[in-house]
């Protein structure tokens, strides 16, 4: 079982380098992180912390329901929805391979603004488009 979780974790990151902003496959209604070792976490709701996926984050993918402002992802930079921020509409991916410039862009002047997203994220919120 260990080689099949490693085998799955590497398949992982190698597929993180075709992923590109591509959309969603399914809309689960989950704000979901993988991490560097294959592992998934889902978010169905405002997190204030990214748990076992904080600060350790290869792609992201917005599955959230459509909703009239509430299903755009805010990934903050720290915890408890501090710092800069990134939006991520839904039906949105990205990966670390396909998008390895990907910036915490919102929030000038803020703890991590401008920083990578990737290993950086700690918390997410549902909100309406940024």
């Amino acid at each position: 079982m260990r080689k099949l979780c490693l085998l799955f974790g590497a398949a992982l990151i190698l597929l993180t380098g075709f992923l590109s902003a591509a959309p969603a496959s399914a809309d689960d209604g989950n704000f979901s992180v993988w991490r560097n070792n294959g592992l998934r976490c889902d978010f169905p709701n405002n997190t204030p912390t990214l748990g076992d996926c904080a600060n350790d984050n290869v792609i992201i993918q917005n599955s959230g329901y459509p909703c009239s402002g509430c299903d755009t992802i805010r990934l903050y930079w720290g915890s408890n929805y501090h710092g800069a921020f990134i939006c991520i509409p839904r039906g949105v991916t990205y990966g670390k391979g396909g998008d390895p410039n990907l910036k915490f862009d919102r929030g000038f002047g803020l703890s991590g603004y401008g920083a990578s997203v990737w290993n950086n994220a700690a918390s997410a919120k549902w909100t309406g488009p940024c």
